[in-house]
């Protein structure tokens, strides 16, 4: 992930506090240096070449992607008001973001089954030559297993580790899977 040098962002209970310099808020970013938004949870941010923001977490609708500009604003161009969201029909939650070079935005987590992945264009809509709709789901064992970050290899096919629990849903597994381009399992 690139991030500018001027830029450190952290997330507490989906708040974002960027620092101008070294342990004072930036006054131009948000109120006083500080975001916060009710909705949802913040689990993971990746900033983007343009130096927005992006914000993975969960929410009541499921996997959700928040974006800001880089000033704290929602940026309302992004999703459907600045959020997007992709609906695995369970629980979900976006544990890791990586943005491409051409702005299209990898996220992973869990849908409290399986490892959960999407793929987001630019604008916030889900990548429609990316699995099902922008989304695919890999079992290992079908008991809690969750993709905890997520990275691409220069060929563009994705990499995903995570854990996944035995059949008795006792003892974690590191887990691993690649997928191709498309979001089909690199066999």
């Amino acid at each position: 992930m690139k991030t500018s040098n001027l830029l450190t962002a952290c997330i507490f209970f989906y708040s974002i506090n960027l620092f101008a310099q070294p342990g004072t808020l930036d006054s131009n970013f948000g109120s006083n240096g500080k975001v916060i938004n009710p909705q949802g949870n913040g689990k993971t941010v990746a900033i983007q070449a343009d130096e927005k923001i992006v914000v993975g977490g969960s929410s009541a609708a499921g996997f959700t992607l928040v974006r800001y500009k880089s000033n704290g604003a929602i940026d309302k161009s992004f999703g459907i008001s600045g959020v997007a969201i992709a609906d695995f029909g369970n629980e979900g939650i976006v544990n890791s973001i990586v943005i491409k070079p051409s702005g299209k935005i990898i996220a992973a987590g869990g849908d409290g089954k399986n490892f959960a992945v999407a793929k987001f264009n630019s604008n916030g809509t889900l990548d429609s030559s990316f699995g099902i709709n922008g989304k695919v789901t890999t079992n290992f064992f079908g008991k809690r297993d969750e993709a905890k970050f997520v990275t691409f290899e220069p060929d563009n096919k994705i990499i995903v580790i995570g854990t996944a629990f035995d059949q008795n849903g006792e003892q974690s597994r590191i887990a691993l899977a690649r997928y191709k381009p498309d979001g089909t399992l690199d066999s």
